[in-house]
């Protein structure tokens, strides 16, 4: 009796290291065909400037609409995401100053909202491999271009410039490297994703994440991500700054910012789709304007959900 339990305890033992070191492919293989993607976003923002303190508060919703192509003899897939509704709440000091929703207030005049407004009905394509690495982006020129132009007066080129210069670095940390592993991974194993990104002004920002893959569980992976954001402008940046800006302006814009994102994916591995991320994003910003120095800390919750399905118009709430 007591060699038939030391049996059954070393099969048990067995059958857990074997559950342990089991090795699974994480890789885009997304189903051809619509989905619907959701981002939630709420973001508490103190901002510290000439010894005042204001509290801000924003709460976003982004839906959109993804097109998932075959996969070419490559394997590699194309992806169109077109957004289709935004909804905005803004508050300072307790007191709301934005209340936006682009299923009801299309015609609205505030500039915000024309800018939110500009955006609905553009599309984004990108291709993507198995890691998730990203190439020809397609859009984000009409994108940034259409938000722009709808700011009431002439925007002038430079700030054209600068919100394209934006997006171009979102897209450029998308095709330095994928976001899944290039070999097969077990629980409880890590990778690493490196990017380190141009921004306006020529700040240079780096960003580090490193994923553990936590569990394995009726073919979902849980993956957990913690990132470091870190930007800062050096002399010699600053010195060019001077030299294309002018020096009396050579002093505006970010000069420092450390932020950390922790992230949850819950991801199909047979598809490599991440139906559900949950993000808490915190950190400082430090901006100079003139002789004049805003400090800004960041605390916020983030999540993406994506469902397969065609986009079908939200009913306006008002």
């Amino acid at each position: 009796m007591n060699r038939f339990r030391w049996l059954t305890v070393c099969v048990a033992m067995g059958c857990g290291v074997a559950a342990w070191g089991q090795k699974i492919e994480l890789k885009v293989n997304y189903e051809p065909g619509p989905y619907v993607m959701t981002q939630t976003m709420a973001m508490d923002m103190t901002v510290n400037v000439a010894d005042q303190t204001v509290k801000n508060q924003m709460n976003m919703v982004t839906v959109m609409d993804m097109s998932v192509g075959k996969a070419d003899a490559d394997t590699n897939r194309e992806i169109k995401v077109t957004f289709r509704q935004m909804k905005v709440d803004m508050s300072s000091g307790g007191k709301v100053f934005m209340k936006f929703d682009s299923a009801v207030d299309a015609e609205s005049k505030d500039p915000m909202a024309r800018m939110y407004n500009a955006m609905i009905g553009k599309t984004l394509s990108m291709t993507l491999d198995t890691t998730g690495k990203a190439s020809n982006l397609k859009g984000m020129d009409e994108l940034f271009s259409a938000m722009v132009d709808a700011l009431p007066g002439e925007a002038d080129e430079s700030m054209k410039a600068n919100m394209k210069g934006i997006g171009n670095s979102i897209y450029e940390g998308f095709s330095q490297s994928g976001v899944f592993p290039d070999k097969p991974v077990a629980k409880g194993d890590t990778w690493e994703v490196d990017s380190q990104l141009t921004l306006p002004m020529g700040m240079p920002m780096q960003v580090r994440q490193v994923n553990t893959l936590k569990a394995i569980k009726d073919g979902v992976a849980t993956v957990e991500s913690k990132a470091v954001v870190k930007m800062e402008r050096d002399a010699d940046t600053k010195a060019d700054a001077e030299t294309e800006a002018g020096a009396d302006t050579a002093t505006t814009g970010g000069r420092e910012m450390n932020m950390t994102i922790d992230s949850t994916a819950l991801v199909t591995i047979a598809t490599g789709l991440a139906e559900t991320t949950t993000m808490t994003q915190t950190g400082t910003f430090v901006m100079s304007v003139g002789e004049m120095e805003m400090q800004m800390t960041m605390d916020g919750e983030h999540k993406i959900t994506i469902a397969k399905g065609a986009y079908k118009p939200a009913k306006p709430t008002k």
